[in-house]
C-alpha cells in the first residue's frame, strides 16, 4: 500500500526536515511503496521511465538554503529487484553560520536493485559550516552511481571564505565496512581555505557502487574524451567496494554531464547483470 504521511512543523528532536522513500518492486515495474516527509523536506511525485518501469524523483528543500543550526534527514530504501532515480529540484546553497547544518543520508539497496542518485550541487557562502554524511547500505548484486558536486564557482578568489564543508560518503557491505571518502573545504580544513584549482572551480565526487574491472574499458573511453582544457578526472578501481571517480571542472554542467555518461555505462551493466541471474534461473528450471 502506497502511504504518505507529513508534517510542516520540525518534531520533538528537532529536525529541520525529513524525507524518508521506500521502492519496491513488482513484477516488471518499481513503485513507490511508502513515503513521509516532515519540516522542510519534501519529494515530488514520480515520473516513470523506461516504458513505465522505474520511477524518478525529485527531493525538494522548501526553504531558501541551508542555514545555522539545521538538522536535515534523507533515508532511501530500494528493495531486491527495485530501480530508483532520485535527483533533487535545486542546489544547496549553504548559508553563514558558525554551528553550521548538518545533513544525513541513509542508502539501503536490496539485493539486485539499481539507484541513480543525481547530484545535490553544494554552494558555500561566505563564513558556512556544513556536514554532509551518506551512508550506503549495499546487499550482494546491488548497483548504485551516488554523486557529490561542490562549486566554488561564485568567487574569483584563490581561496573559499568559508569556515568548513565536509562532504563524506561511506559504503556497508554485508560483510561490513569498506569505503570512507570525504571532500573538505574551508579555513578550517587541512587546504586552509585555499581553492583546490583556481582553473577549475567545480570538484565532483562519483561512486560507483557495485562496479568492477568490467566496466573498465567503457570508463577509460569517456575519460579520453574529455578534453583536458575543460576537466580533469581520476578514476580509482576498490576491491570489494566498486569505481570512485574525481572530476574538476570549469561548469557544473560538465561534470553532470560526465556523471551522465557515467550513469549510463553502470545502468547497461546492472541491466546486463540481472539478465544473467533470470538466464540463470530460467536453467535451474
Amino acid at each position: 500500500m502506497n502511504t504518505t504521511r507529513c508534517s510542516s512543523v520540525p518534531d520533538e528532536t528537532g529536525i529541520t526536515g525529513r524525507v524518508e522513500v521506500e521502492f519496491c518492486r513488482r513484477g516488471e515495474r518499481t513503485i513507490v511503496e511508502r513515503q513521509q516527509f516532515l519540516g522542510l523536506l519534501r519529494m515530488s511525485r514520480p515520473v516513470y521511465r523506461r516504458e513505465g518501469t522505474c520511477p524518478e524523483v525529485q527531493l525538494i528543500h522548501l526553504g531558501p538554503g541551508a542555514m545555522d543550526g539545521d538538522d536535515y534527514e534523507q533515508r532511501l530504501t530500494l528493495g531486491s529487484g527495485a530501480m530508483a532515480v532520485v535527483g533533487f529540484q535545486s542546489y544547496a546553497k549553504v548559508l553563514p553560520g558558525a554551528v553550521g547544518a548538518t545533513q544525513r543520508t541513509s542508502i539501503t539497496l536490496g539485493s539486485e536493485s539499481y539507484l541513480t542518485m543525481r547530484p545535490n550541487v553544494v554552494i558555500p557562502y561566505s563564513h558556512c559550516t556544513y556536514t554532509s554524511v551518506t551512508d550506503i547500505y549495499a546487499e550482494d548484486g546491488a548497483r548504485a552511481i551516488v554523486a557529490d558536486v561542490l562549486t566554488a564557482e561564485s568567487t574569483q578568489a584563490a581561496e573559499l571564505d568559508c569556515n568548513l564543508v565536509s562532504l563524506t560518503t561511506r559504503l556497508f557491505r554485508p560483510d561490513g565496512f569498506v569505503l570512507r571518502d570525504c571532500i573538505q573545504v574551508g579555513r578550517h580544513s587541512l587546504s586552509r581555505g585555499h581553492i583546490w584549482s583556481s582553473e577549475f572551480p567545480v570538484l565532483g565526487n562519483v561512486i560507483l557502487v557495485g562496479a568492477g574491472r568490467h566496466v573498465e574499458n567503457a570508463l577509460h573511453q569517456v575519460v579520453e574524451s574529455i578534453d583536458p582544457a575543460k576537466a580533469q578526472v581520476g578514476v580509482s578501481y576498490l576491491v570489494g567496494a566498486g569505481v570512485v571517480i574525481r572530476i574538476m571542472a570549469g561548469r557544473v554542467q560538465f561534470v553532470e554531464q560526465v556523471i551522465e555518461r557515467v550513469s549510463h555505462i553502470l545502468e547497461a551493466d546492472a541491466q546486463r547483470q540481472r539478465f544473467e541471474v533470470e538466464q540463470a534461473g530460467v536453467v535451474s528450471e
